[in-house]
């Protein structure tokens, strides 16, 4: 590096040299050495009576805030469009404002953030400096006293700080930072003025700035940097987009799975198996090997990050254990090594130096969306509903009336200690656990919870909130989620989170159960991947401490020290032998198959269950959305193919509905039937394609839903859930409706762009607005249909690749009856270097092609006479003997065979393409 010194050695030049020199090494990002030795040389240079040190450090100084006072291009135009041009502007256009000229400063903010009371939503909170800003049109923020005009700006302010502020004197977490004050601000971005308050539950204020009108672009970004400026409270807030914070984990366990030695691949084996299974239940599972292996990592990291997550929640000042988070369920092969469980512990170093409860909304859907691709997630009928919809969902399920009444119910139950029955909420699809986070989030926050302690809330609100999924890495991120809408830890372990892995339809029969579980009238049979039975009464399934039970009994298995004498007290006679045996049992599945899951798997399957006997009285769910056609699993299809057809379903539509039937249909009959306490009144409500509203093989549902449907809500033009087919889809509301709007068919449509997936309810509602729906046009008997259903046409069969077997005349001979065609050329992939081909076939061969580009509406189009070679007999039967005979074929087939695909299902002639999966062969006959 070279430095080019003054020659004079005046002060104003040294300053000058000492703030190039400065800023030369900040751009350079010199070493510690380097650094060093210039400021040595730039000593040694000093010169009467200089101390050029004392110069470096005053042009540090210098420096520093020239640069702390520059203004960005982006703080100028937000700072002077405040000041100048907001008049007429909107409230929330002034808010963004604000936002931008914060996060500009790399302040974070919060909008329409939520507090932890029941207060609602204040317009900004930013995190960890203890400020909150209410925003208000210009000339609404004059009078910050006066009521606006049930309460006044300042009022409202106090309501939220005291909010946040009662909530962060019971928290643990922030008991060393009670030397903060707090900030409030009420503003229009012209007009200022700000407050101080003492963290402490007396609401006392100082006045700090009144009327106060920045005169300058610069005078606003200073004073707002001083208003908020002081240490930062608490832990950093998670992400909203978790993905770039975690990601380089889930690569970590895929570089481990990869290196297991034999011995570890074996012990992982009945993990796999277990998880392979429930995959199987929810027909969401690749069939490729390595994409199940692939799957199998992603989901185990999904699980151990819940699972970390809900140890920081638990327990915020203290590391876990990854032996003893991730030893249960199909995850526990990650800490059977070494470098597993190095990795855990990284894991939760990491999850841990965040603050997960206070970023609002269910941001554990963003890194699962993020790692499961959208194409997978499309295939497994997986579209996790937005923020503001679950919300708007839950709002008009769960009615005031309902809440009151059931957080009265329920502590009564919490009292007395005795279970809560026919009271509750139930997401039995429940994914990520978006719904079940905004109805624990609205009874906690609910005015019927009085002055209970956190603690009592959490239980009650645990006691009323349920969900099932069969997806083995969705529960487990649902009861995460849930925890975080809590206000405290509920007392009782993971148990308190009524959060189940198990088959919500309890499919199950001799013939064509799943691998799951089976239930008689007397006990639940659990089925293992190696042909195993565990027979359990229900007596004991159904007692309070069953969970912890469970455990001991396992436990006690593994060490061979027989059952535990409490565990049997109170059974009957024969209970006790079905659990002695139910013992014996275990001990020869544990030797044989592996420990680490019994108790996870077995406390998660017969859960649905359970819940199907204790009932509850409100639903919100989002059904998965598949069609027949798409469940890979024989078994699976044939088990919900009977179902449809039961006499308590009828359902069913066969011939050409069948690959259309879409089970999120079969999904809301048979929950109503399993789960609600009263299926004529109970309240519920379902996100479903808008094919529910008028498909054909949605006919039988409706005309069985309309004795309980009220509303129907269209979503379409918002897509919550993206384009392609999945921004066709709507609400359906039974025996309830959103409240304000009495009209049974709604349509949703956006007026301000569309609500994010991360969206409060109360911004979304600036965003859309919802008008009257025309009636729904209900699908009459198509004429094209016979008798029994079936179709009076077929469609006919694919040609293709239509570079080789479509084609148009250019001569023949009438005498041979051979005709001269030529083929055309192709545009797409490989087949594009083939070009055009001409030769001779029979003119028996030749059939006319209607495609796409054939017809219009009603009519053929004139003039386009296309045609395809489809090589038959004297009977005008597909032969390959005679496809044989003719060399213009067999070049064609040549092609073919060179260009065709190599998958192992690939037909391996051009006549074999044609006639794929038989459609040319019944076309023709």
């Amino acid at each position: 590096m070279i430095v080019a010194f003054p020659e004079a050695e005046d002060t104003n030049s040294m300053t000058c040299l000492a703030r190039r020199v400065l800023l030369l090494a900040s751009l350079s990002k010199l070493n510690d050495g380097i650094w060093q030795k210039l400021q040595k040389l730039l000593g040694e240079r000093g010169s009467n009576g200089v101390n050029f040190q004392d110069r470096i450090d005053s042009a540090h100084r210098g420096w520093y805030e020239d640069v702390s006072n520059a203004l960005t291009e982006t703080q100028l135009k937000s700072a002077d469009w405040l000041l100048t041009k907001s008049t007429g502007s909107p409230e929330g256009q002034i808010r963004s404002r604000i936002q931008s000229l914060l996060e500009s400063l790399e302040i974070e903010c919060e909008v329409d953030y939520r507090t932890p009371g029941a207060s609602g939503s204040c317009d900004m909170y930013l995190p960890r400096r203890r400020t909150i800003i209410e925003t208000k049109r210009l000339g609404l923020a004059d009078r910050p006293y006066e009521p606006q005009p049930h309460e006044s700006p300042k009022q409202q302010l106090e309501r939220y700080l005291r909010d946040e502020i009662n909530y962060e004197l019971r928290s643990l977490d922030f008991d060393e930072h009670a030397d903060r004050d707090w900030t409030g601000i009420v503003t229009d971005g012209r007009l200022w003025h700000v407050w101080k308050y003492q963290h402490s539950s007396t609401i006392r204020d100082t006045e700090v700035a009144a009327d106060f009108q920045p005169r300058s672009p610069r005078e606003l970004v200073n004073s707002l940097k001083g208003f908020v400026a002081g240490e930062l409270v608490g832990r950093e807030w998670v992400p909203a987009d978790i993905s770039i914070v975690f990601e380089p984990s889930l690569l970590g366990l895929r570089d481990i799975f990869a290196e297991l030695d034999s011995d570890k691949h074996s012990n992982t084996n009945t993990k796999f198996s277990l998880w392979a299974e429930m995959m199987t239940t929810s027909s969401m599972i690749p069939e490729a090997n390595f994409a199940r292996a692939r799957l199998f990592v992603s989901h185990s990291f999904l699980v151990a990050l819940a699972r970390g997550v809900i140890h920081t929640l638990r327990n915020p000042r203290e590391l876990p254990n990854e032996q003893d988070v991730l030893s249960d369920g199909f995850v526990a092969w990650i800490v059977d090594s070494h470098s597993g469980r190095s990795w855990a512990k990284e894991l939760f170093q990491e999850i841990s130096r965040y603050e997960w409860r206070r970023r609002p909304g269910d941001v554990l859907r963003s890194l699962y969306e993020h790692i499961v691709g959208a194409e997978d997630r499309k295939a497994f009928g997986e579209f996790y509903t937005p923020d503001w919809l679950a919300e708007l969902v839950v709002q008009s399920v769960c009615d005031d009336t309902w809440c009151s009444d059931s957080i009265r119910q329920a502590a009564v139950a919490h009292r007395g200690r005795h279970e809560l029955k026919g009271v509750g909420v139930l997401d039995p699809t429940c994914g990520s656990g978006t719904f079940l986070y905004h109805a624990a989030r609205r009874l906690a926050a609910h005015s019927a919870m009085g002055n209970h302690s956190d603690a009592d809330k959490a239980s009650i609100v645990c006691s009323l909130v349920h969900g099932i999924d069969v997806h083995p890495v969705a529960a487990e991120i649902a009861r995460a989620t849930l925890l975080r809408a809590l206000p405290a830890t509920p007392p009782f372990g993971n148990e308190s989170l009524r959060i189940y892995e198990g088959d919500t339809l309890l499919a199950t029969g001799s013939e064509d159960r799943n691998t799951l579980f089976e239930a008689s009238a007397s006990e639940i049979r659990i089925h293992t991947p190696r042909g195993r039975q565990v027979n359990l009464p229900l007596a004991f399934i159904e007692r309070p401490e069953f969970a912890d039970d469970l455990r001991r009994i396992v436990l006690s298995a593994l060490q061979k020290n027989g059952v535990p004498d409490d565990v049997l007290e109170g059974l009957g006679a024969s209970d006790r032998s079905a659990i002695e045996n139910c013992y014996l049992s275990l001990v020869e599945i544990i030797q044989d198959e592996g420990n680490s899951v019994w108790t996870w798997y077995i406390w998660n399957v017969t859960g649905p269950y359970l819940l199907s006997r204790k009932k509850v009285n409100r639903i919100v769910a989002n059904p998965p959305w598949v069609k027949m056609s798409n469940i890979q699993a024989v078994q699976r299809k044939r088990v919900l193919e009977a179902f449809a057809k039961q006499d308590d379903m009828l359902l069913w539509h066969g011939g050409h509905q069948a690959p259309h039937f879409d089970i999120a249909q079969l999904f809301i009959k048979r929950c109503r039937q399993l789960y609600l306490s009263d299926t004529a009144s109970d309240k519920a409500a379902w996100v479903v394609k808008k094919a529910a509203l008028k498909a054909g093989n949605w006919k039988k549902f409706r005309h069985w839903q309309a004795g309980v449907l009220t509303q129907t809500l269209d979503l379409e033009d918002l897509q919550p859930f993206g384009g392609g087919d999945a921004r066709r889809s709507c609400v359906l509301f039974e025996q309830s409706s959103i409240e304000g709007f009495n009209s049974a068919r709604l349509v949703a449509e956006s007026i301000e762009g569309r609500p994010q997936a991360s969206e409060s309810l109360e911004r979304a509602w600036q965003m859309i607005s919802l008008t009257l729906g025309p009636d729904g046009i209900e699908q009459g008997e198509s004429e094209f249909l016979d008798e029994n259903d079936e179709p009076l046409f077929r469609q006919g069969a694919t040609i293709t690749p239509k570079v080789l077997s479509v084609v148009t005349r250019c001569g023949g001979d009438r005498k041979s009856r051979s005709v001269r065609v030529r083929t055309e050329a192709s545009a797409k992939g490989a087949w594009k270097s083939i070009g055009i081909r001409e030769g001779e076939v029979s003119e028996t061969w030749l059939r006319p092609l209607i495609a796409s580009n054939s017809v219009w509406p009603f009519a053929l189009r004139p003039n386009i006479e296309v045609e395809a070679i489809v090589p038959v007999d004297n009977q005008q039967r597909l032969s390959h003997v005679q496809a044989g005979t003719c060399n213009f074929w067999k070049e064609l087939d040549y092609i073919y065979r060179e260009y065709k695909g190599k998958g192992r299902n690939t037909p391996k002639t051009l006549l074999d393409r044609l006639d794929y999966s038989s459609t040319l062969t019944n076309q023709l006959s």
